[in-house]
């Protein structure tokens, strides 16, 4: 322990406190632009759709898509 010899080596000690110092240092220069950044606008109900609702025919729907399917190899 004593000696009058200083280590010169890096501990774990050392690493941790100079992790610590660059994590605060980074989350404090981060903190200014978080806070100044203009908040989302709340939207009450959803826009109106640009077109109009059509009934589908469901079987005509599945044989289209069964043979787009096969035509595109899948």
């Amino acid at each position: 322990m004593g000696g009058g010899k200083t280590r010169t080596g890096y501990s774990r000690r050392n690493f941790l406190k100079s992790w610590g110092a660059f994590l605060a240092g980074g989350v404090i220069g981060c903190a200014p632009g978080l806070a100044s950044r203009p908040r989302a606008k709340t939207v009450d109900e959803p826009p109106p759709l640009p077109w109009k609702w059509a009934k589908i025919d469901p079987m005509e729907a599945g044989s289209r898509s069964y043979r787009f399917y096969l035509d595109a190899g899948g």
